[in-house]
């Protein structure tokens, strides 16, 4: 948390928007590791991309790599890099998040156990929301089935 808040701050005074890239941990620690990660981006607001890389490990180990894919085969001499999604993995990023808020996002909040999503938005200028009175929510495709209260 400390560190996206200082980031916040200096983003502020550069006038400039955050991305956090480059994050991760091995599969063995997603719920020790990713999942706070991803939660104190959630209240920091600030969006993140995880890179989704296919694993070409082979060795003892490779379980835990930090590829959102599994090893694919290896021949003994050429690797397939197309294993399968790890699902947990894919759970765990492959999240609702606001795409384009009317007004101003106060908070927003993905649960990955229950895959509940909360936000909070306000707009006191009636006549801004009349125009733009679109709110983007993105709901990932494994969640097609979900039950949506606005």
């Amino acid at each position: 948390d400390y560190a996206y808040q200082t980031a916040l701050n200096e983003s502020v005074g550069l006038q400039s928007a955050i991305l956090a890239t480059e994050f991760g941990c091995g599969a063995d620690a997603d719920e020790r590791l990713l999942v706070p990660t991803l939660d104190a981006q959630d209240r920091a607001m600030i969006p993140s991309i995880i890179w989704p890389w296919k694993n070409n490990c082979f060795s003892p180990g490779c379980e835990s790599s930090w590829s959102l894919y599994d090893s694919g085969t290896s021949n003994g001499t050429d690797a397939t890099q197309n294993g399968r999604e790890r699902p947990n993995r894919v759970r765990l990023i492959s999240r609702v998040h606001p795409r384009r808020v009317v007004g101003q996002l106060q908070n927003y909040f993905y649960n990955t156990t229950t895959s509940s999503f909360i936000m909070t938005a306000t707009c006191r200028n009636r006549a801004f929301l009349s125009i733009n009175n679109e709110t983007l929510v993105y709901i990932p495709r494994r969640l097609n089935n979900s039950v949506v209260n606005v």
